[in-house]
This record gives structure tokens, C-alpha cells and sequence, in this order.
């Protein structure tokens, strides 16, 4: 019931999702299971923050750079609720 904050390092997911990023991780999570965290977490209801770290566009191509910047998105969105698919009790407004 105490307020959370969720602290998500991208290069937790497999650098076939991200490439941008500091340090890439083969055999990282999947972005599936990335969502599947973040989900989770605002699902507990006390998620009161979020940041988003290791997201570095000066690394990788411009093709790495908006794969990453996507993926980001996704992840962030998915802490104020968005849901990929499917249905959902508390839809995003």
C-alpha cells in the first residue's frame, strides 16, 4: 500500500529489442516480458513514479535509435495504463 516507484534500466531487454543503450544485453528480456513488468507493477495500484534509464540515442543507427525510442514509449505508456491488446477492466482513457 506504500507508494512505489519503478526504476526500469532498458538494457535489461535483449539488445535485439534495443541497441541504443549503453550496454547491451543478449538474452535480456523479451519486450513481451518488459511490458509484462511494467504492467504488473502499475496493476498494484501504488505506482506513483517511473523513470526510464540507460536510453542513449548517440549510440547505434538511426534505425537502433527509433526501434529504442519506440520501445520506450511502450514501456512508458504501459505505466499509465496502456494495455497492448486484449481486453481490459480499466481501459486507458
Amino acid at each position: 500500500k506504500r507508494p512505489l516507484h519503478l526504476s526500469f534500466d532498458i538494457d535489461a531487454l535483449d539488445d535485439l529489442e534495443v541497441k541504443s543503450t549503453g550496454t547491451p544485453v543478449p538474452g535480456g528480456l523479451t519486450l513481451r516480458e518488459g511490458l509484462t513488468v511494467v504492467e504488473k507493477v502499475r496493476q498494484m495500484g501504488n505506482l506513483v513514479s517511473m523513470d526510464l534509464t540507460e536510453v542513449n540515442p548517440m549510440i547505434g543507427t538511426e534505425e537502433d535509435v527509433k526501434r529504442t525510442a519506440n520501445v520506450s514509449m511502450r514501456l512508458l505508456l504501459s505505466a499509465f495504463g496502456y494495455y497492448r491488446g486484449g481486453v481490459s477492466t480499466k481501459p486507458f482513457p
